[in-house]
């Protein structure tokens, strides 16, 4: 039960990096959202480090395999997802994504200290 909460959580800490590499690259979200300028100027630098370290996490919670099969399964997820959404609704969908990360990371911590 604790480890699937702690696996959870470091998935659904992906949301926010997900919807900032497609803000970054999209002009349309961009414009639409009007994220913040360090956002947009460094949001694939930002997912790439934020995939480091989900990767690293859930490596260590569940072990080498397990861990990077469910960092590459979250971002292939997240991305299907939010690629329609951020094209369609870009700051309901930034702004969501921030939720959906800040609770991803209470289950982390809850599960990982539980």
């Amino acid at each position: 039960m604790i480890a699937g909460l702690t696996e959870c959580g470091l998935a659904l800490t992906g949301a926010v990096p997900v919807a900032a590499l497609f803000a970054a690259g999209n002009a349309r979200a961009a414009a639409d959202a009007a994220p913040p300028r360090w956002l947009i100027e460094h949001g694939r630098q930002l997912a790439l480090a934020s995939a480091l370290v989900q990767l690293l996490l859930a490596m260590a919670s569940s072990g080498p395999m397990a861990g990077s099969v469910l960092v590459l399964t979250a971002w292939m997820v997240g991305g299907s997802l939010f690629v329609p959404l951020v094209n369609a609704w870009p700051a309901v969908t930034l702004r969501s994504s921030a939720a959906l990360a800040a609770a991803g990371a209470l289950m982390a911590l809850t599960g990982a200290l539980g």
